[in-house]
């Protein structure tokens, strides 16, 4: 599973039976999926970059918020 960014949400959360795997796919496995940024509501992060399980999980990126 990914350290993604706290403010990283995806449709899976939103389902119950969903919710335990929405950040369990292979960051390199390709996947893209739908997210989004809590901060922005959109589909760019606060930074105007891509909002994705990749980038999103890079504690680089100067908007990410670590979940601990």
């Amino acid at each position: 599973m990914s350290r993604q960014c706290a403010n990283l949400e995806t449709k899976k959360l939103y389902v119950p039976e969903l919710r335990a795997e929405a950040f369990k796919e292979k960051i390199d496995a390709g996947y893209e999926g739908h997210f989004w940024c809590c901060r922005t509501s959109a589909e760019y992060g606060p930074d105007d970059e891509v909002v994705n399980l990749r980038a999103c999980s890079d504690p680089q990126r100067r908007c990410f918020k670590s979940l601990d």
